[in-house]
């Protein structure tokens, strides 16, 4: 993982990747069980 100098960009990243995240989830509901373990 690349790291960033500004840490306001680089959080802002990992919550962008958590949604996208959340968003697939809900699209497929056959992997309910690897996105519980992703939140």
């Amino acid at each position: 993982m690349a790291l960033y100098l500004n840490s306001e960009f680089y959080v802002s990243n990992i919550n962008i990747l958590q949604m996208n995240i959340t968003l697939t989830c809900r699209k497929r509901l056959s992997l309910v069980f690897y996105c519980e373990i992703a939140k």
